[in-house]
């Protein structure tokens, strides 16, 4: 599937929702996990989605552990379990950001790359219960996203922690973006 502008390709991977069984990947985070992903998606005996950046990815970005099939990418150390982070794709660099400038302020937080969205690993919903908060991060619609996609099985599950979606605005929405242009979705 081409990656066009970041609303259409947005739009075609909410379509993919409709599909029986379609496996979705988002982007990888970086491009040792778009090698490891696109081996993982050709491996399987079902409808898979892989999209692949337009722009260079970052370099190889380690996980401290993989759980159940979810990589985490930052834990705050001797702190709660206030925030957790669902970094999809390539906004890891940008989550792990703000998990540095949330521990500045006390607040503990976990970043995780869940590899991929659909269907939503039972286990993400099962992190989320263990934290205060979780914030959904995506380069993608906020309707009918990851995010999306990761608060249903949150509520299918009687995970009851808010999950928030960041995420670009609907095409035909008349609010722009933070930054005053539409242009900034690139």
């Amino acid at each position: 599937m081409a990656n066009g502008q970041r609303s259409q390709s947005g739009e075609d991977w909410a379509g993919t929702k409709a599909g029986p069984d379609m496996a979705v990947w988002k982007e990888p985070r970086d491009s040792v996990q778009l090698t490891k992903l696109l081996d993982e998606a050709t491996a399987l005996d079902q409808p898979t989605m892989l999209r692949i950046p337009k722009a260079t990815t970052s370099p190889g970005m380690e996980a401290l552990a993989r759980i159940d099939g979810i990589d985490i990418l930052h834990r705050s150390s001797a702190r709660s379990l206030d925030v957790l982070i669902v970094a999809v794709g390539a906004l890891a660099e940008q989550a792990l950001k703000a998990a540095r400038e949330l521990e500045e302020f006390g607040i503990g937080s976990t970043v995780a790359d869940p590899r991929w969205v659909l269907p939503v690993n039972p286990a993400l919903p099962a992190l989320a219960a263990r934290h205060r908060l979780v914030v959904s991060v995506e380069d993608n619609l906020r309707h009918g996203g990851a995010g999306a996609s990761l608060l249903e099985a949150c509520q299918d599950t009687g995970v009851s922690t808010p999950v928030v979606r960041l995420g670009l605005p609907h095409p035909s929405s008349s609010t722009p973006p933070a930054s005053g242009s539409w242009s900034a979705m690139g």
